[in-house]
């Protein structure tokens, strides 16, 4: 049932993403502050509606007729309405601001449908460059990225196992299932404010899905080793790494925002892990010093982010084409600058989370074919077409000497 606060909660939410440009998750968390753990149905309709809503916005807007303008109060309530007729659970007995006329609404939302595009909500651009890189296959790409993702947990085998892990879930009363493929996911079937949960309290788990914790697994690290995550952002597969590791051994985690590795500290402290040693990226010498260290370096560069729209749909609102001919630039200059950092013998992984080939096959290709002293070890494309997690890519190298 919908209630005044759920109503003005999802239209603010989606607004403060929409119009000023927040990330829905950090949004999301703030909203549901205000709710009683107990509200837990609550919580849930306003968490999926903002997401949902995003997922389909181009589409929404576009059938309302506010396809690039700014809303006021009357529309935004009509194409809430439509979200829920069309999406969610429509509430016929709630006091909407103005009803509707279905008819043309529904007679414009079939004839956008037939434009790809605006099935799968994402600008033009991307389905035209999409379609360049993936051909027929593009289409089922684009319909696994519509789908509402699992909520995916990475046990901490520090402090506790997945079957603990799974048992504590389930007193709770929260769904959830074991992932078949990787030993360390747990996949929550409802959403659920897992930051409020005692175990992610406890250090417990991380929020980590399963095709990012396959990327963890990939770099085959093991305890006693020199890690590097060159890019390691707030620190999601450096604490994979770091458990791993099993404490032993020792993890320099670069990256050129210092924020994201303070909180990537507290992140580690949460969950008992003391083997890892932050260090910002402000100069060149920062690399150079640490030339032929490591046994393995991990470049989980930047990208599109395409292979996780699903799960980030305001994302793909947000990329503009000449954003990507940066990246592909950066992630280039990434790898021949890092891989120097790979003493003899050891191990470079180069990693994304886009579906492009041009971030991913393309950039693997160009780079075996600069003056480094490397071989293919292997290569793994994690396709979000395949089942119930993320698109990724990887790759990994080994140095000569």
């Amino acid at each position: 049932m919908l209630t005044d606060q759920i109503y003005h909660d999802v239209l603010d939410g989606w607004m403060a993403v929409y119009r000023d440009g927040y990330l829905a998750d950090k949004v999301l968390q703030r909203l549901l502050k205000d709710y009683p753990r107990t509200a837990r149905m609550a919580r849930e309709i306003v968490a999926q509606s903002v997401y949902g809503i995003l997922r389909h916005q181009r589409l929404l807007l576009a059938a309302t007729g506010l396809e690039g303008e700014i809303p006021d109060a009357d529309d935004q309530d009509i194409l809430l309405q439509a979200y829920f007729k069309w999406y969610g659970d429509y509430d016929q007995r709630y006091h909407w601001r103005k009803r509707p006329d279905w008819k043309t609404l529904e007679e414009q939302k079939q004839m956008l449908l037939q434009h790809r595009a605006y099935r799968y909500s994402i600008p033009d651009w991307v389905d035209a460059y999409g379609y360049r890189e993936w051909g027929d296959a593009w289409e089922s790409i684009l319909a696994s990225l519509q789908q509402a993702p699992h909520q995916v947990l990475r046990v901490n085998t520090l402090t506790t196992t997945r079957e603990e892990l799974f048992q504590q879930l389930k007193k709770l009363e929260i769904p959830a299932h074991r992932d078949a493929q990787v030993e360390s996911a747990l996949h929550v079937r409802q959403w659920t404010p897992l930051w409020d949960l005692p175990a992610f309290k406890q250090g417990n788990f991380e929020v980590q899905d399963a095709g990012s914790q396959q990327v963890g697994a990939f770099c085959g690290v093991e305890p006693g080793m020199r890690v590097i995550d060159a890019c390691a952002g707030s620190g999601g597969k450096t604490l994979q790494l770091a458990v791993a590791m099993k404490n032993k051994g020792k993890i320099l985690a670069l990256d050129t925002d210092a924020a994201k590795l303070d909180a990537l500290s507290k992140r580690a402290r949460r969950a008992g892990i003391h083997n890892i040693e932050t260090r910002v990226i402000d100069s060149t010498k920062v690399i150079k010093k640490l030339r032929d260290w490591a046994d393995i370096v991990l470049v989980d560069a930047p990208c599109s982010g395409s292979g996780v729209w699903r799960r980030n749909p305001d994302a793909k609102y947000r990329i503009e084409e000449e954003d990507l001919e940066q990246l592909e630039q950066t992630q280039r200059e990434l790898l021949v600058s890092y891989q120097r950092m790979v003493k003899p013998g050891g191990v470079l992984v180069y990693a994304t989370c886009s579906i492009f080939p041009a971030e991913n096959e393309e950039q693997m290709n160009w780079f075996e074919k600069q003056p480094v002293k490397l071989h293919r070890l292997g290569q793994q494309f994690v396709s979000p077409a395949a089942g119930d997690r993320d698109g990724f890519f990887m790759v990994k190298w080994e140095k000569e000497g």
